[in-house]
């Protein structure tokens, strides 16, 4: 074979596995014009009969076009043919996501975008334009252009989900109309529910914040609009906007697109490599890496995407067959050119981890700032070729860069794709090194390499061995573990400085903005000590280090809520492990995706059986209900409950029947509600089937209410009232009887698909792990014996989990996996990390550590929902000085109702066992049986859950000889009387009782793991009762004594540092000199004309719903 037939053969093999990835603006266009380095580039990449010798795609974020007019416009421009086949806009992958397309969308951008939208396949489009002709009074921006004539509409549908295609023409028109729609929930028109409990799907291409054009410098795009958007939503509701799916670069279903667009170029052969080329840091390097990471990490996991998909049956439905649309390259190489967005004269480019660090990230804010993801290919692992500035070979293109100028002159830009050869070559570092953050740099300084830990920022010229010593926590290296052929005398021990430490502070020394990189916990990561938790009067010790030590100092809270350094004096028998399944991240991930589609169902059955919203929090309230007497295997969704119909969720939509009856402060307000009960319980009649009797009964009562209303103009907001409640008591008995069959309906599905939710998921976390489960569980010892009481350990081993990805952003931690993030503030992260030390026995490296951290965070935000100020109570907790008062009075050292995140003491009785104990949880309170101990019980105000609460007292009170003492706070509801309260005030183990005043004490918010320090505590507007069941024993122990209840009644008040940072607890602001004006909003009345909306921070007043106010999420 001749020389040139073995260069042709090989070119022709690494065409067959090679793809190619262009961007447009910036790398080929400016405007419209073109680059000429670019066109001459693109002329090498063509064969004698102008094919392309390699698959190649245009990745664009333009989207106010269609696929064919694109390539018409490219083909005409750089004078190569483009098929529509190899071209992917922000919007393609759009019709992948088949779930939408029977939606009623309103769309947003510039061009034909109904057409755009048609072709993508969503049948209903509505568009800005056409909302402003239904509603022309909306747009009061610019009255010249207010529609005169009628609007092509006839009614305007509601709208379930809206699309961003790009940045409109007229901001303000479009910020204000989607504003609208996202607040009235898809009813533009209607007023304003800044806290609503879901949010109208959001779908937004190109998250570009900026582009270039034939300006100078770039222009704003459609990421800066998505940032006023944002910004707005955030300011009118007080949270993030959520996104339903980001299109368009650097989303990975966009590469995951382009990918398969390249295999149909390829007929269907593999691409091994596919090149990415593009001249926008935050856009096209971010994505090309993040998909590179995505198709590394696809092929360490052990569990497929398909896999995940057949057994939860929760990804979105794709066009093509999965098969086609599953990834199959091994690597995504980004190249970054300098005739766009880039600029090569930056002067913090000697640095880019300095320049994303030290600069606004422009990149969307659903993105995670780490270096390593906007470096070129080449400039992390190979910083030691930069000096040689190579030009990059690939496939025959010597340059693919060109100045801003047009310059025909080859410019090196950083990140030279490597070779095929330097692909191939073998790492330099082991794997182990570089799972722990470790690689291999070059110092110009020096001139020789050095190795460094983007985890802790340490710094070494030796190789770096796992498993070092903290001189300051093991001055002799007791815990480290030994090198492996080496010398362990020296190396590690010689520190490399960075230049900030030789250098003074100049001129340049500029201040970073404080976020930090992705920092996965590293078993040998230094510095991980755990401090001396103390509350809050020994929070001001320094945390400064005596002694230089080469990694930074731990994190310590300013403010600790929690002391874990008390020991249990919880004494329970000896307990064979938990038959639980362990927590997996993939798991956690679907469970949240089908927990946030029956909360929609819940939303749909409502609205459309009876035309209401469903009552605020009862879908929370539901969840803790059912798992009172849930016997199933999940631990969030119940699915195995007797009766199948839930009272709870029965009682709170029935109670909105046939209106939502709303707070009521003046009599115009009552007059209306009264009109409005009246026209809907007629109405409700006329269209159920009824009997003659009840038809007759609502008619009459109804009409004599409106005729009284037309005649009577001097009725006082009282009469109103009096008259409301008697239309209650007359027309609600035949309106319930109506509704009945309907949301007894609603209650049944909602359980049906709970139960096949939960199947799905135990089939796929079955499918996950490594060793089946056992059959039965594991015996207990035929003897138990008594021991201090410790975390719930499970009998199933856990699974290799995937990586999770943590940053900080000033004091939030930040953990994501497979773009789900969850947040919690760093003081809390760091007592997770205390919690862990002390609980988990089978990840003593921490490997696993934020893999769970993940699926913990997950859990509760799958369990308190998606709306800002929604769940908040259910985690209330006592103050901290009242903690501390039942420890020294009462040797309270025990939680029965609480979480890792609320948790007082290191021990403590929690919701999910499986997740919770690796965090020193003791399991379900109901499944809880201590022999000996004093405990606190603060519990969710759910009345099934505290009925059942009482018994399980009484039982473990009864059967008791050692000394057992518990401390109960509940709220002091007297009318009507709360069951739970009955029963222990009439038990006999009742001791004593104190009741604290409303208004006078305070809770802690349920969302300190998030919230602001001034917004940690609130007045409670309700009183509380505290009650002490004690047996013989524990009552001559720990009797209840004047001087210890005094001490206990003082630590209830609000200390003076406080008061003046309370926020109060209601959607008013109550003072304690008004409270006798408002006492029936804070009290339960059974015939109360309040819906499940009155409420407050620690009072949802829920009528005759069963369910009460504060529902704190814990133990059930």
């Amino acid at each position: 074979m001749s020389t040139s037939q073995l260069l042709i053969s090989q070119i022709y093999l690494l065409s067959q596995q090679t793809g190619i990835l262009f961007d447009v603006d910036g790398v080929l266009l400016r405007g419209r014009s073109v680059i000429p380095a670019a066109q001459r580039a693109l002329r090498k990449l063509l064969d004698p009969n102008n094919n392309f010798l390699f698959p190649v795609v245009f990745v664009t974020n333009a989207g106010s076009c269609q696929r064919h007019q694109k390539a018409q416009q490219l083909s005409h421009l750089l004078d190569v043919q483009i098929a529509p086949e190899q071209v992917v806009l922000s919007h393609s992958p759009l019709q992948m996501l088949k779930t939408f397309h029977d939606k009623c969308v309103l769309v947003s951008g510039q061009g034909p975008v109904v057409d755009i939208a048609n072709t993508l396949g969503f049948k209903k489009v509505v568009t800005i334009e056409q909302l402003r002709e239904h509603r022309p009074l909306l747009d009061m921006v610019d009255h010249n252009r207010r529609p005169t004539l009628p609007s092509t509409l006839q009614t305007l549908p509601k709208i379930q989900a809206i699309i961003l295609f790009g940045e409109p023409i007229r901001w303000e028109t479009n910020l204000q109309l989607l504003i609208d729609v996202l607040l009235t929930n898809g009813s533009p028109g209607c007023e304003y529910d800044t806290q609503p409990s879901t949010q109208l799907p959001v779908l937004a291409c190109n998250m570009d914040l900026m582009w270039m054009a034939e300006a100078p410098s770039p222009r704003f795009g459609h990421g800066m609009f998505l940032l006023c958007l944002e910004s707005v939503y955030r300011k009118l509701t007080g949270r993030e906007l959520q996104y339903q799916a980001l299109l368009g670069k650097p989303s990975l279903l966009t590469y995951q697109y382009a990918e398969h667009l390249l295999r149909q170029q390829n007929h269907n052969r593999t691409i091994t490599t596919i090149y990415a080329i593009g001249d926008n840091l935050m856009t096209d390097v971010y994505g090309a890496n993040l998909y590179n990471r995505h198709l590394a990490q696809q092929r360490a996991d052990t569990v497929t995407t398909r896999l995940v998909a057949q057994g939860t049956g929760s990804q979105v439905t794709v066009a093509q067959p999965e098969e086609e649309l599953t990834s199959t390259a091994a690597q995504c190489r980004s190249i970054l050119v300098c005739t766009g967005v880039f600029n090569p004269r930056s002067p913090l480019l000697s640095d880019r981890i300095s320049l994303v660090s030290e600069t606004v990230f422009h990149g969307h804010r659903d993105l995670v700032l780490e270096p390593d993801l906007v470096e070129p290919s080449g400039e992390g692992a190979e910083r030691s070729t930069r000096n040689k500035r190579t030009e990059p070979q690939l496939s025959g293109i010597k340059s693919v860069k060109a100045d801003p100028c047009h310059s025909d002159e080859q410019r090196k830009c950083p990140g030279p794709p490597p070779s095929p050869s330097a692909i191939a070559k073998p790492p330099e570092l082991p794997d182990e090194l570089v799972q722990a953050g470790w690689s291999k740099c070059w110092s110009r300084r020096e001139n020789r390499p050095y190795y460094f830990n983007r985890f802790t920022n340490q710094s070494l010229w030796e190789v770096p061995v796992l498993g070092q010593h903290d001189v300051i926590s093991d001055p002799l290296g007791l815990n480290a573990a030994p090198a492996e052929g080496g010398d362990n005398n020296h190396g590690n021990g010689q520190r490399k400085r960075r230049s900030s430490e030789e250098q003074g502070v100049g001129p340049n020394s500029l201040k970073r903005t404080k976020v930090e990189p992705t920092t996965p916990i590293s078993p040998s990561t230094p510095g991980l000590k755990p401090w001396s938790s103390a509350p809050e009067d020994k929070q001001t010790q320094s945390a400064t280090p005596t002694t230089p030590s080469p990694a930074p100092a731990p994190y310590r809270p300013s403010v600790i809520y929690w002391d874990l350094d008390i020991q249990t004096n919880a004494v329970i028998r000896e307990h064979a492990p938990a038959n639980l399944l362990p927590p997996h991240p993939e798991i956690e991930l679907q469970r949240a995706q089908l927990v946030t589609k029956l909360r929609q169902h819940y939303h749909e059955l409502c609205y459309q059986r009876e035309g209401i919203d469903p009552p605020r929090e009862s879908f929370n309230r539901w969840l803790l209900e059912r798992k009172v007497i849930d016997k199933g295997h999940d631990p969030l969704l119940p699915s195995d409950c007797e009766p199948v119909i839930s009272p709870s969720m029965f009682r709170e939509v029935m109670n909105d029947i046939p209106i939502r009856l709303s707070r009521i402060k003046y009599k115009e307000e009552a007059r209306k509600l009264l009109f409005k009960y009246a026209e809907a319980a007629k109405k409700m009649i006329d269209s159920r089937n009824a009997s003659p009797e009840s038809r007759k009964v609502v008619k009459w009562n109804a009409e004599d209410t409106m005729s009284w209303l037309r005649r009577d103009h001097s009725a006082s907001k009282e009469d109103y009232m009096d008259r409301l409640e008697h239309l209650r008591q007359q027309c609600g008995p035949h309106v319930t009887a109506v509704a009945k069959d309907s949301v007894e309906g609603i209650c049944s599905k909602i359980y049906q698909l709970s139960a096949e939710y939960s199947r799905r998921l135990r089939h796929t976390h079955l499918s996950l792990l490594q060793d089946p489960p056992p059959t039965e569980a594991c015996p207990s010892p035929q003897q138990p014996r008594l021991v201090y009481c410790y975390p719930v350990r499970l009998s199933v081993s856990s699974p290799p989990l995937p990586r999770v990805e943590l940053h900080f952003e000033n004091d939030v931690a930040c953990l994501r996996f497979r773009g789900e993030m969850v947040k919690v503030n760093r003081g809390h992260f760091s007592k997770l990390e205390l919690l862990y030390r002390y609980s988990c026995i089978d990840d003593p490296r921490f490997e696993k550590f934020l893999s769970r951290v993940w699926c913990l965070l997950k859990r509760y935000q799958e369990m308190f929902g998606s709306g800002a100020t929604e769940g908040t109570g259910l985690q209330g907790a006592l103050p901290v000085t009242v903690f501390e008062a039942l420890n020294r009075q009462f040797a309270v050292s025990f939680e029965c109702f609480a979480s890792p995140l609320n948790c007082y003491f290191k021990q403590f009785c929690s919701a999910f066992p499986d997740i919770d104990g690796f965090f020193g949880s003791r399991g379900p309170f109901l499944s809880f049986a201590p022999v000996s101990g004093s405990f606190e019980a603060n519990p969710p105000f759910c009345e099934e859950l505290m009925d059942a609460m009482v018994t399980h007292f009484e039982e473990l009170l009864d059967q008791s000889s050692e000394p057992l003492s518990f401390i109960i706070f509940v709220p002091e509801w007297r009318d009507p009387v709360t069951p739970a309260l009955t029963r222990m005030e009439g038990s006999r183990f009742l001791r004593h009782q104190l009741n604290v005043p409303a208004y006078e004490h305070e809770y802690r918010s349920g969302s300190q793991h998030v919230c602001k320090r001034e917004e940690m505590y609130y007045r409670a507007a309700h009183g509380t009762a505290v009650l002490f069941l004690q047996n013989n024993a524990g009552f001559t122990k720990w009797a209840p004594t004047p001087e210890r209840l005094a001490e206990l009644t003082a630590a209830f008040r609000p200390s003076s540092l406080r008061t003046s940072s309370l926020s109060s607890p209601g959607p008013a602001h109550i003072s304690p000199e008004n409270k006798d004006s408002t006492t029936k909003t804070c009290d339960r009345t059974q015939s109360s004309v309040m819906s499940p909306e009155i409420h407050d921070g620690n009072n949802n007043n829920n009528n005759n719903s069963g369910s009460s106010p504060q529902d704190k999420m814990a133990a059930v």
